[in-house]
């Protein structure tokens, strides 16, 4: 049976990893479950008195100079470290031990050359027959090798992009189009990094090659077999290679492998040249290394190779020597790969089940039962190919492995939107500029980064990870920290406005608001609270939400408690004004929680179901200031004291959970197991894949960010709109009170409205996502809300009944579509630091609203509030009209970018500048 991972002490491999409280690489070699930092070890002296260490070895971005110490040296670390994982050694291990879920790999090694063979006999003899040849006479005395590209090579999880290239289609009309590759496959190598240098000019003798191979990868050579078609002839593969390389992140050392040794199981005739002959003990030939191949499509896995690294023809060590036998030299961290490695292995039901490429399954004897049932040709978008090695040690009888290497297909680049169609161009701002599916629209937009190290990840259909098991993270993020999120800022707007209910039971009078001293004192809380938005969430990133957001509401909380004991207005005043500082952070803290643990598109319906706290609010507070104002007087607590007291309570009791629930990402959730948060950090790795990880915030970004005109639009619409939702929420039991009706069943009657408002915003946000549209949505929505205040400012007094009726119409039409100006702003920003940008502007404008909001509705306007209705039903009409702009103006600048009138800004600009316009590059298309 097979280890539940593939690194106990009989491995160790090396590799290089990052963490998000350390973004610095570093070296690391991995143990069960855990990546050990041997940077922070060499840095406490763990490998000192190792003959020939280096100092700060590991502390490099590559094993490079670890890799370049003698054998010997290579050796004692190893067996040091495989003493202390036994727990032989006294040194203290918890500081050292990482857990992998929580690391990012990163390339092992600097590598200078990378080279490729052809040096399966299996492989060779399928690929000679779909072309109708024999397999060439040399074969058999050299071992085929071409040179790769370097720049190709991705560690395992980084999405593979469908390349471009030159095609020549049977029976087209043109020779030769230059188009996406239609026959996308994968190749199972592995993959050889060296240690030892030769110097150039030197021949390399292959009693030598062991001491300069460092270790093994599993390597995909991602093949674009169209394209490879027609370049072939007559110098070989270049771009139907070059575009992608992926390799397993841990380096399996050539000394773990000892034990796995082995002859090889083809005889090779005619006899090698004596350069090429095994001049050691042929047990100790090559390894015995079972090696797989699957891909997952669709939810559905497909097992399409297992086959033997010993299948070779040519042997590493073989390939190792004639790689040096012309005296071209090598250099530590060279990489070459071994080639397809196929054999004629048949599965249980007779199929061949040992080729280890799609293209070899062309031939009809050669098919998969499951491959014609579902017609799997060639890889597809969005198809994920999942390689596995593993070993039998011989003496534990425990097996070890070289981790997944796994990589995605995600579509090629639509250039079209980038180069003249007629050109056959393809420009280094062509390669690098990563188009993303915008979250809200069918348009695709473009994400121009800087960071060219960084592949674009996969859209919702295009998802690395196995469907069901994502959905099942998600589900426990929706059942605890989405839940959470909502019960947090449920409370957050009660406790805010919960002084509309107090007022009906006394506040005013025993504190003396009269006149305008009521609309002062609502007025406060906003004051601070626009002030704080921005800085706020800054601070949240900074000390992180998991500490930052309990802080947050233990402190609003407090605050609450602490105005049930307020016997002035000075001290209601303050009591409201302290009471926004520590609220202001909530709304925008909240989005970027919800950012750590969702994909972008599943944020949108559940931004509206958080942010429909506002409606429950209204609904709930109601509630809860009836049965609160019941409880009979204890001590100076009384009727409208009960309710902030006890309200703030509960916000108290909510902020010790939420320092105990919430966790800082995904990767520190202790409600998931260890392989749930493998997979839920690598749902947000692909996710954010079209973003440079630790790119730097540019202030023209920022910039950007808030003067862009969707952006604009979108600011102005969310304040039209939210001065709307904030007067209501402030005023309705007042409003409803004035119809009529008495001031405890007033409360009641406001649940009604607002419970409504509640469930259809999230069935807007749903809609939303599904359909994929924000401003269509928003156009629609509005004008429920403009006829609801239309009814309220136009009935007569005298049909009570009909004017709380209209309520139904104005309060869902005006809470409904305000998470969806958020999400159309975020949507129409490129980088992340322009998207940070546009949401904080968003937010800070449209809580300006909130100062605005204490005065829409004035005391001497009662009992009709007449001018109240007029301010509100002008602001959604303005609130409309952003909408109705907001989609003229992008249909408009669509159509403009699409005819090239927007291609000037390119001129005079290098590659770099190009990438820095973001969405103004004439590339990007807004989304509607």
């Amino acid at each position: 049976m097979k280890t539940t991972t593939p690194f106990p002490l009989e491995n160790l491999p090396y590799g290089v990893v990052s963490t998000p409280d350390d973004p610095t690489p570093r070296c690391a070699t991995a143990w069960t479950d855990y990546a050990i930092d041997l940077g922070r070890l060499q840095r406490d002296g763990f490998f000192n008195s190792i003959p020939g260490m280096i100092d700060g070895a590991f502390s490099k971005p590559a094993l490079n100079v670890f890799a370049s110490t003698p054998q010997s040296t290579q050796a004692e670390v190893r067996a040091r470290l495989v003493r202390f994982l036994a727990g032989a050694s006294e040194a203290p291990k918890e500081k050292y031990f990482l857990p992998l879920s929580q690391v990012t790999n990163h390339l092992p090694m600097e590598t200078a050359n990378f080279s490729d063979f052809y040096c399966s006999l299996e492989h060779a003899k399928n690929c000679s027959k779909i072309m109708g040849l024999e397999v060439n006479r040399n074969w058999y005395y050299i071992p085929s090798v071409y040179n790769g590209r370097t720049s190709s090579l991705r560690v395992s999880g980084q999405p593979v992009r469908r390349p471009w290239g030159v095609i020549s289609e049977p029976g087209a009309s043109s020779p030769a189009t230059w188009s996406r590759s239609k026959r996308l496959d994968f190749e199972l190598e592995m993959g050889v990094f060296l240690s030892k240098p030769l110097r150039a000019g030197q021949i390399l003798d292959m009693r030598n090659a062991r001491e300069h191979v460092f270790g093994f990868v599993i390597l995909n050579d991602w093949s674009a077999r169209d394209i490879q078609g027609f370049e072939m002839a007559p110098l070989g593969p270049f771009h139907s290679k070059g575009f992608g390389t992926t390799i397993s992140p841990w380096i399996v050392t050539i000394d773990a492998l000892s034990p796995v040794e082995c002859p090889v199981s083809i005889p090779q005739s005619p006899p090698p040249l004596p350069h090429l002959a095994w001049k050691g003990n042929h047990s100790h030939a090559t390894w015995d290394i079972e090696l797989s191949a699957r891909i997952l499509r669709k939810g559905k896995t497909y097992h399409i190779t297992s086959t033997n690294l010993k299948d070779l023809y040519w042997t590493p060590y073989q390939q190792l020597t004639h790689l040096a036998s012309a005296g071209e030299g090598l250099s530590t961290g060279d990489l070459f790969g071994t080639g397809t490695i196929s054999n004629d292995r048949l599965n249980g039901v007779g199929e061949k089940s040992g080729l280890a490429c799609l293209l070899e399954r062309a031939l009809p004897e050669n098919r998969l039962a499951c491959m014609e049932i579902d017609s799997l040709e060639y890889l597809e978008d969005g198809d994920e190919v999942i390689m596995e090695g593993w070993c039998l040690h011989p003496e534990t009888g425990r097996h070890f492995g070289f981790g997944e290497c796994r990589a995605v297909i995600v579509p090629a680049l639509d250039l079209r939107d980038i180069c003249d169609p007629n050109q056959c161009i393809c420009s280094s701002l062509a390669s690098r500029i990563m188009d993303v599916k915008g979250e809200a629209g069918g348009n695709a937009q473009r994400e121009i980064v800087k960071d060219t190290k960084v592949v674009l990840g996969a859209t919702d259909e295009r998802i690395l990870l196995d469907e069901t098991e994502s959905q099942t993270v998600v589900r426990k993020f929706d059942m605890r920290l989405l839940t959470l999120f909502t019960v947090i800022n449920l409370f957050s707007f009660i406790d805010r406005v919960n002084i509309g209910n107090a007022r009906l039971l006394g506040l005013e009078k025993d504190l003396g608001l009269s006149g305008l001293r009521f609309n002062i004192a609502l007025m406060c809380l906003f004051v601070s609270y626009c002030a704080v938005e921005l800085p706020s969430n800054i601070l949240c990133k900074i000390v992180g939400g998991h500490i930052y957001i309990p802080t947050l509401v233990l402190c609003f909380g407090i605050i609450t408690m602490l105005t049930s004991l307020v016997e002035k207005k000075g001290g209601l005043y303050a009591c409201r004004f302290l009471l926004g500082v520590f609220e202001g952070g909530i709304s925008p803290g909240l989005v970027f929680m919800l950012a750590l643990f969702y994909r972008r598109h599943e944020l949108g319906v559940r931004t509206s179901i958080y942010i429909s706290a506002s409606s429950a609010s209204g609904a709930f507070g109601g509630l809860l200031a009836i049965g609160l104002s019941r409880i009979p007087p204890w001590g100076l607590i009384h009727t409208w004291k009960n309710i902030y007291f006890f309200e703030g309570l509960v916000s108290v009791i909510l902020a010790v959970i939420a320092f105990i629930c919430i966790p800082s990402g995904p990767e520190s959730a202790r409600f998931l197991t260890e392989s749930q948060k493998r997979i839920a950090v690598d749902r947000m790795r692909i996710d954010s894949a079209g973003t440079t990880e630790h790119s730097r915030t540019k202030f023209r970004h920022v910039v950007q960010g808030l003067t862009t005109p969707p952006v604009l639009f979108c600011a102005f619409g969310f304040f039209f709109g939210n001065t709307c939702a904030q007067s209501f929420s402030l005023f309705s039991p007042s409003i409803i009170s004035a119809m009529g009706y008495s001031k405890e069943l007033a409360q009641l009657l406001s649940v009604g409205p607002y419970a409504a408002a509640c469930v259809i915003s999230i069935v807007v946000g749903y809609i939303s996502d599904r359909y994929q549209s924000r401003g269509w949505m928003i156009f629609a929505i509005v004008p429920f809300g403009i006829a609801g205040m239309g009814l309220l400012e136009f009935l007569p007094a005298s049909k009570p009944g009909a004017k709380y009726g209209a309520l139904y119409l104005a309060v869902p039409g005006i809470n409904s579509f305000l998470p969806l100006w958020l999400a159309w702003a975020v949507n129409n920003a490129a980088t992340p630091t322009v998207k940070a940008a546009s949401s904080g502007l968003v937010f800070t404008v449209g809580s300006l609203g909130g100062i605005l909001a204490p005065w829409v509705y004035l005391p001497g306007d009662a009992p009709n509030y007449r001018t109240g209705h007029t301010i509100m039903f002008s602001f959604l009409f303005g609130s409309w009209a952003m909408c109705i702009g907001l989609i003229v103006y992008i249909k408009w600048e669509n159509r403009v970018r699409e005819m090239g009138k927007r291609d000037g800004v390119l001129e005079g600009l290098g590659p770099e500048e190009q990438l820095e316009l973001s969405s103004r590059h004439p590339a990007f298309r807004y989304a509607v």
